[in-house]
């Protein structure tokens, strides 16, 4: 049986967001939530979650995933951190260089969430792989 990932980017960031300021509850819409905040982080945090590309918008998604403490991430990038990748890559810094992102990503996740499970593919996404 296959196992659900789930996709939780912007729910992640609108949970995160709730926990920061305290709140007990979200709108979303104008309409009441009528779970609460710490509920929605449970059910993230017991989901996996795959991030396809660890760059500009990818290393951000995948570090805040990170910090919600999911228990397993999935991260796929083909690519390695560039100089030219330092003005809007939070994985990329002069000690980064050179290095393939996912593994940079898989260090940075374990720094963050020493428990979560990391399955990282250093290769490029296609159809064929779902």
């Amino acid at each position: 049986m296959k196992k659900k990932i789930l996709c939780v980017v912007l729910a992640a960031t609108m949970a995160f967001s709730c926990t920061a300021c305290g709140s007990k509850k979200s709108k979303v819409g104008g309409n009441d939530v009528k779970v609460t905040v710490e509920e929605v982080n449970e059910k993230i945090r017991n989901k996996t979650v795959f991030i396809c590309g660890c760059g500009g918008v990818g290393s951000y998604a995948v570090e805040a995933i990170a910090r919600m403490g999911v228990k397993n991430i999935i991260i796929c990038d083909s690519d390695v951190v560039d100089i030219t990748n330092i003005n809007r890559q939070v994985i990329a810094l002069s000690s980064t260089v050179g290095k393939s992102k996912v593994d940079v990503e898989e260090e940075r996740i374990k720094d963050i969430n020493p428990s979560c499970n990391v399955i990282k593919f250093n290769c490029m996404f296609t159809k064929d792989m779902y």
